[in-house]
């Protein structure tokens, strides 16, 4: 009798630990649940791509305004109160991003899960802009500026508080 109640125990545990693993992690939005409340028209939603604007003009999300987490760093305050849903490539960069926006006083904030990578691979669009010759300069750009940095590098807490120059600020200074 005691093994079959140690049996079902251990059952019951896994079973439970099962369940909280499926439970999403707070202010987590899966790629359907956010194609979901696009396609619904949800109000006062801002989408924000954090990557960089040389990423960002390759495709984005349909109706994504362009921060990068750097300038979210910056940033003193966040003008924009109701929800935000962030992303990045693959959510490490959106994530960071969600703290700062945290620690400036956003309390509704939504990160895709597995970022606009997760997006494609379950079907979502994304709008690739018709490219001017001062955007491809600015890929440009930022392509040498960021070179040699693994695709999602997390700054080291500090440096961007710092006042490291973003990309056109870099262009103007060198000449570019």
């Amino acid at each position: 009798m005691n093994a079959r109640k140690s049996i079902i125990t251990v059952i019951s545990l896994f079973v439970m630990l099962f369940l909280f693993s499926c439970v999403a992690e707070k202010g987590m939005v899966t790629a359907g649940e956010l194609h979901a409340m696009i396609k619904d028209g949800e109000k006062d939603m801002l989408i924000i791509d954090v990557r960089t604007p040389a990423e960002f003009n390759k495709g984005y999300i349909s109706g994504a305004i362009n921060i990068p987490v750097d300038k979210i760093a910056g940033m003193k305050d966040f003008p924009y109160k109701s929800k935000v849903v962030l992303y990045c490539t693959t959510g490490v960069r959106s994530f960071r991003a969600k703290k700062l926006l945290a620690k400036k006083g956003i309390t509704d904030i939504l990160d895709l899960e597995g970022g606009i990578n997760a997006w494609v691979k379950n079907g979502g669009e994304v709008i690739t802009p018709q490219k001017t010759s001062e955007m491809k300069q600015q890929d440009k750009v930022e392509e040498e500026y960021y070179s040699g940095y693994p695709e999602n590098f997390v700054v080291p807490k500090g440096v961007c508080e710092q006042g490291i120059p973003p990309a056109m600020e870099f262009k103007k200074n060198n000449g570019l």
